[in-house]
């Protein structure tokens, strides 16, 4: 049989079970949606954790059936959204969960920011923001004082599920994932004391911190016989996300900038130190030993382009119910339909990072009405605002790196669409523009840690890329780069009206 390792990756949406095998391929892929509990206002998101242990345990049974007899699985690695978070009492039963959707501390951080803001910047790497676990732990003491009593611990959501599913039944953090819970120092790489006495959290018990791609002991029991996995099975500690897929698309040197387009899209430069930004748009965060990421995010971008997909499909059934959707191919939209966005700028979802500034929401578009036909372009100037907000991070963090790029690696299903990378082809070159033929890098990354802590040893970097080069003609650049600065000159505009184009 052949070996492999099962990659849960829980997403914001889906919990993603990917069957990896050593030459990073995948060979079974299921997925289960998740949905959350809205439990007050909006923004006010929490998991059903009992609901989501038994679609984790079902879809890895559904993937142990389907391999049966011909691949041996040899671990899970277990990834996950960040943020996402499962707070815990003195007997590790869950108290509260929250997603990384979940809002409710949003006025708990504007308190926190506006008094230590910039302290806690300098030790977490990250602005004080609703979605940190930190800050979520203060809303819970300030409207559950009982609850919060009983809290004695808490795990990223990974972490959780490792947790869950391993036989070392003591809660054990990895640092890539622990970053993102505003009480972790990403210089020494340790939980921060002085937070931990500022948000007074003295009576948590913070979990062992240790590398990433450590092996957790094997597979409880109750779970092996649930799922039909052998009691052997070795359970792993994976990386956050966004840093698996680096791990995946093998980013390991200095300089090297990794697009990850998904729901999110993340835009992240290996470092060999932290570097925090003056102005404290970015974030910095823990990758590997002596490595870090500084990041800039163009946020929400998949899961807008999906909901702009859902709105067109339902217009179409309701003007003509008759018409198969399914006929209608928006890739051939976009492509056909270029030029037809020359007057059109879309501010929907992507946007330039800046942690920091706190502003009113604004989607909208900007057009001369007397040229455009907005149906017909809109799908087009999502993609070009896409690809500017793109182009835009990696112009952010070049700045605050304050060195040359090496190179520039893309990844994420995002990446099918062909004007998406026309248009950041034609704005990075000259710089070496890369995609990985693989373009789910988070399991590929999960996996490869898997691998590398049982057969100890690491895998060799390979040319698992093709380089991106496409044709255009010189009317096409020239049409997308002043395109790009009228874009950045509109984006300024809006944003100096008080509009945040980021949330």
């Amino acid at each position: 049989m052949i070996d492999a390792v099962l990659v849960l990756d829980v997403s914001t949406s889906c919990i993603h079970a990917n069957l990896v095998t050593a030459d990073k391929k995948i060979t079974i892929s299921l997925s289960k949606s998740i949905e959350y509990i809205l439990d007050g206002p909006k923004g006010y998101y929490s998991i059903n954790t009992t609901r989501l242990w038994g679609k984790i345990t079902d879809i890895i049974k559904e993937v142990n059936e389907s391999a049966q007899n011909k691949y041996n699985i040899l671990a899970i690695s277990v990834t996950s959204q960040r943020e996402g978070s499962v707070f815990l009492d003195e007997n590790n039963d869950e108290i509260f969960s929250f997603p990384n959707i979940d809002l409710r501390a949003k006025r708990v951080s504007y308190d926190i920011s506006s008094r230590y803001g910039e302290r806690i910047y300098r030790i977490t790497g990250h602005w004080p923001d609703a979605y940190f676990p930190a800050m979520r732990l203060l809303w819970i003491k300030e409207f559950y004082p009982e609850k919060f009593k009983k809290i004695r611990s808490f795990l990223m959501l990974n972490e959780w599920i490792a947790f869950k599913l391993s036989s070392l039944k003591i809660p054990v953090s990895e640092w890539t994932n622990a970053a993102e819970s505003m009480l972790f120092d990403v210089n020494d790489l340790e939980w921060s004391q002085e937070l931990r006495e500022l948000f007074g959290f003295e009576e948590l018990k913070f979990s062992k911190i240790v590398e990433p791609g450590t092996i957790l002991n094997s597979i409880d029991a109750d779970v092996s016989q649930r799922t039909g996995l052998s009691n052997e099975t070795k359970i792993v500690l994976g990386m956050a996300d966004t840093q698996s897929a680096l791990f995946g698309s093998d980013a390991f040197d200095e300089g090297t900038v990794v697009i990850v387009n998904g729901s999110t899209t993340p835009v992240q430069i290996v470092v060999d130190k932290p570097i925090f930004d003056k102005y404290y748009r970015t974030w910095t965060c823990p990758y590997l030993k002596n490595k870090w990421v500084l990041e800039s995010n163009c946020k929400k971008t998949g899961v807008v382009y999906k909901k702009l997909k859902e709105d067109l499909m339902e217009f179409i059934d309701m003007i003509f119910p008759e018409q198969n959707n399914n006929e209608i191919d928006l890739e051939e939209i976009i492509r056909n339909m270029y030029v037809r966005a020359d007057d059109l700028f879309a501010y929907m979802g992507p946007g330039i990072f800046d942690v920091s500034q706190r502003e009113i929401s604004f989607n909208g578009l900007v057009y001369d009405s007397s040229k455009t036909n907005i149906f017909q372009s809109v799908f087009t100037a999502f993609i070009e605002n896409l690809a500017f907000s793109i182009f835009s991070n990696i112009e952010q963090l070049k700045e605050i790196y304050n060195n040359e790029i090496l190179k520039i690696v893309a990844t994420g299903g995002a990446f099918k669409n062909n004007l998406l990378k026309k248009i950041l082809y034609i704005l990075i070159k000259p710089v070496e523009f890369l995609l990985t033929d693989e373009l789910e890098s988070t399991s590929i990354g999960a996996a490869k840690l898997a691998f590398r802590e049982i057969n100890k040893k690491d895998f060799p970097a390979t040319d698992n890329f093709s380089k991106i080069d496409v044709d255009f003609s010189g009317e096409e650049e020239n049409y997308y780069k002043n395109k790009y600065l009228k874009w950045k000159e509109f984006y300024k505009s809006l944003k100096n009206l008080g509009g945040n184009i980021n949330e």
